[in-house]
């Protein structure tokens, strides 16, 4: 973009603005003139597709899932889950020295984190970042695990976007005579991962403004239909034998393909897990 910007400049350029130009060139340290692009005229829409995504089912989880299809009772089959995939969030015992049962009352409040992390095999930039939204996946997003019904991306290469969940738990839990309880909260996690592709269509113009840097005021402004500036970079980057295989240009209208992975990491159960034990040295 600013190399078109620059011979645009170059083009129209008068006597004093091409001597900024060259004392620029000579001393690349340091800077005569400032560039500034206004981006406010294009607009950008993006739609996703996602043509895999899954539950992962690595590890103990499957184990879980063959259970699941087993037809075992819906109580075994949470209970296998959530060890499969579970972690304590809050720990607590309760001791009950009486004769008598004695009722507690276990009360917090904690908090998770949701994660998904992105990677990108093909993508472009807008200025020096890609910014891009990734729709969420229905069934995540319905899940209600903090996800937001788009995720912006803003790097070409890998990226870790995290959410926090808050878990609140009030029980109250009896305890047998001359007994222990052990309580836990405990919350149970899910994995996804999915192949993405994001179709970014782009239209309109923007403006460079070159700046004197010395004077503080505009030097000169130049205006770019951003589909032409696009087909004019791709096609020189085909005379060099560099195609752009995930872009091309369709009645004025830049279309852009960027693809890449996403893993997802969130919580979407607790429960409260209780263990009583005699005394020791009763039974």
């Amino acid at each position: 973009m600013l190399d078109a910007a620059w011979k645009e400049y170059d083009a129209t350029a008068s006597w004093r603005q091409r001597r900024l130009r060259d004392k620029q060139k000579q001393n690349p340290g340091r800077k005569y003139i400032s560039v500034n692009i206004d981006w406010s005229k294009v607009k950008f829409r993006d739609e996703t597709e996602w043509p895999r995504i899954a539950e992962d089912m690595a590890d103990g989880a499957a184990q879980a899932q063959d259970q699941n299809d087993s037809g075992h009772g819906e109580d075994s089959q949470m209970a296998d889950f959530g060890r499969a995939q579970s972690s304590v969030l809050f720990q607590t015992k309760f001791t009950n020295n009486t004769l008598f049962d004695q009722e507690y009352t276990m009360k917090t409040e904690k908090t998770t984190r949701s994660s998904a992390t992105t990677e990108i095999e093909t993508s472009y930039t807008r200025g020096i970042e890609m910014s891009c939204n990734l729709k969420t996946p229905g069934e995540i997003f319905e899940a209600n695990c903090g996800f937001t019904r788009e995720l912006s991306l803003t790097n070409n290469e890998t990226e870790s976007i995290e959410t926090e969940l808050t878990w609140g738990v009030e029980s109250l839990i009896k305890v047998k005579p001359e007994h222990i309880a052990f309580a836990q909260l405990v919350v149970n996690e899910k994995k996804y991962n999915g192949d993405f592709t994001i179709t970014s269509r782009i239209k309109g113009y923007l403006s460079v403004e070159f700046r004197d840097v010395k004077e503080k005021v505009p030097s000169t402004f130049t205006v770019h239909n951003i589909a032409k500036v696009v087909e004019e970079h791709m096609q020189m980057k085909k005379r060099i034998g560099e195609p752009i295989e995930f872009a091309e240009v369709k009645d004025g209208v830049v279309i852009i393909r960027t693809k890449g992975t996403c893993n997802f990491r969130f919580g979407i159960r607790q429960e409260v897990v209780v263990n009583q034990v005699p005394l020791t040295g009763k039974k």
